[in-house]
């Protein structure tokens, strides 16, 4: 994330997309994608899509929502610790519908489920990196540090848009 101190405040830019499971908001400082957010209210489309900073990654997500299978991944810069970065590099290699146990993660990271949970919710990019992907060893798991709620609404459509059979 770009260092920004008061003196020399960043520029600011979000994008909204609409999604079936209500919104996307990227958010990008200083030419950078910094984040993404699940809004789980309808809100409308705005902001400046053409930016260069947001072309890639608008339409990886406009892909993705059309047909999950078509989705590219755009380069981006990922500000993380080495093992944040293994987890979410690691789920970069997950096709849709390809799911993974947060123990099995840890096993194949050797770490802990705990570590990769604590990973996965620090995930500046939900949808680009699929921590949604993860699940518990018998339920869905969590989902942007949510356990229930409207967050793990949006798991679940994500889970089901790409053709995961859940009850």
């Amino acid at each position: 994330m770009p260092n920004c101190s008061s003196a020399d405040r960043c520029l600011e830019l979000k994008v909204t997309l609409a999604a079936p499971f209500g919104a996307v908001v990227l958010i990008a400082q200083d030419m950078s994608l910094v984040k993404i957010e699940l809004i789980p209210e309808f809100i409308e489309s705005g902001g400046p899509v053409e930016h260069p900073v947001f072309k890639g990654p608008v339409a990886s997500i406009q892909r993705y929502l059309n047909r999950p299978e078509s989705m590219s991944v755009p380069d981006f810069t990922l500000n993380a610790t080495p093992f944040q970065r293994k987890v979410w590099e690691t789920l970069l290699e997950l096709r849709p519908s390809e799911l993974v146990t947060y123990g099995d993660l840890a096993v194949r990271l050797s770490s802990g489920p705990r570590a990769v949970a604590g990973a996965l919710k620090a995930n500046p990019f939900p949808i680009l990196i699929p921590c949604h992907r993860v699940v518990g060893q018998s339920s869905l798991g969590g989902f942007c540090g949510k356990t229930d709620g409207p967050m793990m609404a949006i798991k679940y459509w994500l889970l089901r848009h790409e053709g995961v059979p859940l009850p």
